[in-house]
This record gives structure tokens, C-alpha cells and sequence, in this order.
């Protein structure tokens, strides 16, 4: 082929495998910078009441004083007066106390380009980041969207401006619910129950490919495409370890969420803190729905399918297996498909020999001629 795939997917898997252990990198950093500049405030805080009866503390940085000899400081200073308040610091329990999600991005994150040189910077970068980030993913799942929409042939009448433009309100009016005081709430209801359902998507699709189309199918289909034939270790791969390796996924999250209650971490004023909580009743209903929105389109489609089967008066034009049938081919399949379609200018009204599913031939305008593409691949 012209377009060498297999490179590019080489290129990628790597680029995407370099971003994010850089990634982990930056941020694991900036968590213990983080940790480190609070601990030491918190040593300070401390120290300094202690000094009166530890002189040894005196003129001594906070990175001299060894966590065990602080640790004792504080136990027989707690012991002689209670009645001072110590915060008994500890790095540890500041590198779990991190702030995640959007509170990473927001809250820590742009405290702690305050406090290291070039903040401006460094503030500008990571922030035009976080834009470019999002507009990105959300072009993607945009044209994720269309596609499958483009795709209907019910949709074919409305024009795509319109259709993306429905499309965008729509999201733009579920959206809305993040920018309520409850936002942080809903943002992670979705986060944690949004995308359930894609695994066992993933597993469907990996099952229907290599035992319902067939793997060697799928195998002469991609040295056919990128002029590479699959080995063993990818046969193996896509046959039996992926599988079984997402069944596994699959079985222990469902298991997990069956045997566990679903908490969420909420706010209190009280003690400025967070603090688990169950989830409402309500709110159990809307994480279902959520979890089973991303399977609720495949069941459907089945049962569609499945009617118009059983209703079809017969099965003469019915698919047959191992075979691809593809109906006025747009733009952008076209260099797909190579040399394998035909161009049928005219075809008979209602002709016995025209392949459509309703029986009654492909319907056309006799005067207009309008030409259509039709491809069958064994």
C-alpha cells in the first residue's frame, strides 16, 4: 500500500507510551514538591513551639531535623502539656491527602506554579495544555458521534450542519449539570460510572471479529490492507490472552461493584475536610443508567435486527454470509475499496435481479439516471 499503516501505529504506540511516563514524571514531581513545601510549613509550625524546651532545634533547618527525633520531641512535649495543639506532621500522610481530578488540575497545580521561579510562565503552558487537551478529545468524541449518526440512512435527508448542530446542543445542555453547585458531584458520578459499559463493548467487538467473522479472515483483511500478515504472537493475542485477560476485568469489576457500595468523597464545612458518603437512592438509579447507556444501542440494534428478520416475507435478499455489501459508497470509503465496485447507471424498476431488502427492487428515477456504486466482497 501507499500508506505505510504499521509504521504509523508504531510511531504512535510509542509517542503515546513516551507521554505518558513523561507525564507520570511531571506530576508525581509536582505532587511531592507539593508535599515537601507542606510538611515543612508544618515543621515550622511546630518547632516553633517546641523550641523552648528542645534548644537543639535552634538554628536548624527543617530538612536537618530526622522524623524520628522530631517524633520523640513531640511525644514528651505532648506528655508534659497537653494543652498545646500539635499537628504531628508527616510527609507520608501529605502525599495522601493530595488533592485529584479537577482539584489537581485547578487547586494544586496552580499553587505550585506560584511557588517555583518563571510561575508565569509555567502557568501559561500548563493551562494552554489543559485547553488544547480538551478541545481535542473533544473533536474526537464529536466525530465518533457523527460518524455513527452520518452512518443511519434515516439521517441522510438532514443536512450535517444541522445535525452537528443538534448534536452540540445537546451536549452542551447535559454539560450544564457540571456548571451547578453540585458539579464536582455529577463530574464524578460520570467519571466513575460513565464508562462501565465500554469494556464489555471492547469484549464484544474482540469476540465478533475473531470467532464470529473469523480470525483468518481478519488476518488476510490486514495483509491485504498494510501488506503485513499478523504472526503468531498476535494471533495468540487477539485469540485467547486478550479474552481472557478482559473476562477477567469484566468478572472482578462486576464483583466489586455488586459486593461494595458505591461512596463519593463530600465536602465538610465543618471540618474542612472531605468525608465518604453513600450514594442516594436517586443517584444509584442514575449511575445504572449511565453504566448501561453505552450497551443500551447494541441491544437495541439487535432487536431491530432481529424483527426485521422475522417480518422479512423472505429471505431472498437477505445477507449471505461471508459477504460485504455496500450501497452508494461515499467519499470517503471510496480509496478503500480499490478496484472491487461496479458502476450500475440504470437499473429496472423493480427487477427480480436488483438487490434490496425490500423485495420490490431498487426504485429510481427512470428520467434522472442517477448512478450508484455497489460492492460485494467475499
Amino acid at each position: 500500500p501507499k500508506k505505510n499503516c504499521v509504521k504509523d501505529v508504531i510511531i504512535i504506540s510509542f509517542t503515546n507510551a513516551f507521554t505518558a511516563i513523561y507525564a507520570c514524571a511531571v506530576i508525581f514531581s509536582i505532587l511531592g514538591f507539593k508535599a515537601v513545601h507542606l510538611f515543612e510549613k508544618c515543621m515550622e509550625h511546630d518547632v516553633g513551639i517546641l523550641m523552648p524546651m528542645y534548644p537543639e532545634f535552634k538554628n536548624r533547618s527543617m530538612e536537618d531535623i530526622p522524623q524520628d527525633e522530631y517524633s520523640l520531641a513531640m511525644t514528651g512535649f505532648t506528655k508534659i502539656h497537653p494543652q498545646y495543639l500539635l499537628k504531628n506532621c508527616s510527609l507520608v500522610k501529605e502525599l495522601d491527602d493530595s488533592a485529584q481530578g479537577t482539584g489537581f488540575a485547578f487547586i494544586v497545580m496552580a499553587d505550585v506554579f506560584t511557588k517555583i521561579p518563571g510561575a508565569p510562565f509555567w502557568s501559561a503552558l500548563f493551562f494552554m495544555m489543559l485547553l488544547s487537551l480538551g478541545l481535542g478529545s473533544q473533536i474526537g468524541i464529536m466525530e465518533g458521534v457523527m460518524s455513527t449518526l452520518f452512518d443511519q440512512p434515516s439521517l441522510k435527508h438532514i443536512k450535517k450542519p444541522v445535525l452537528v448542530g443538534c448534536v452540540a446542543v445537546g451536549c452542551f445542555s447535559i454539560g450544564l449539570v457540571f456548571t451547578t453547585g453540585a458539579g464536582e458531584y455529577w463530574l464524578t458520578l460520570f467519571d466513575s460510572f460513565g464508562a462501565t459499559g465500554l469494556t464489555f463493548i471492547a469484549f464484544a467487538e474482540l469476540l465478533s471479529v475473531m470467532y464470529v467473522y473469523g480470525h483468518e479472515k481478519f488476518t488476510k483483511d490486514i495483509e491485504t490492507m498494510t501488506g503485513v500478515r499478523p504472526g503468531l504472537y498476535w494471533q495468540l493475542m487477539w485469540r485467547f490472552v486478550s479474552p481472557t485477560l478482559m473476562a477477567a476485568v469484566i468478572a472482578s469489576s462486576t464483583y466489586f461493584m455488586l459486593t461494595n457500595k458505591p461512596v463519593y468523597t463530600a465536602w465538610n464545612r465543618n471540618t474542612a475536610a472531605g468525608e465518604k458518603k453513600e450514594y442516594a437512592g436517586w443517584s444509584l438509579g442514575v449511575a445504572a443508567l449511565l453504566a448501561m447507556s453505552s450497551l443500551i444501542p447494541i441491544l437495541v440494534g439487535l432487536v431491530v435486527h432481529l424483527v426485521k428478520r422475522c417480518n422479512s416475507r423472505d429471505n431472498k435478499h437477505a445477507y449471505e454470509a461471508g459477504k460485504f455489501y455496500r450501497v452508494d459508497t461515499t467519499a470517503s470509503t471510496v480509496p478503500m475499496l480499490g478496484d472491487n465496485y461496479e458502476d450500475f447507471p440504470d437499473l429496472p424498476v423493480g427487477d427480480e435481479d436488483s438487490d434490496s431488502d425490500s423485495g420490490t427492487g431498487i426504485v429510481m428515477d427512470r428520467e434522472a439516471g442517477k448512478p450508484f456504486k455497489l460492492e460485494v466482497m467475499d
